[in-house]
């Protein structure tokens, strides 16, 4: 394998793994707004403190 195979080679990896991070996003932008359709509500009351 050359370098500008394993160079092109990274580079798809990268851009693939870019895309997957912005459909998780997506994802969970589109869960809380259909909490919010559904009529749910967010309490920050109830989640766990945050460790340092």
């Amino acid at each position: 394998m050359t370098c500008l195979q394993v160079v092109t080679t990274q580079a798809t990896l990268l851009a693939a793994e870019q895309k997957l991070v912005a459909l998780a996003g997506q994802r969970m932008v589109s869960t809380v707004g259909l909490i919010k359709a559904l009529g749910g509500g967010w309490d920050a009351r109830g989640r766990p403190p945050k460790k340092p």
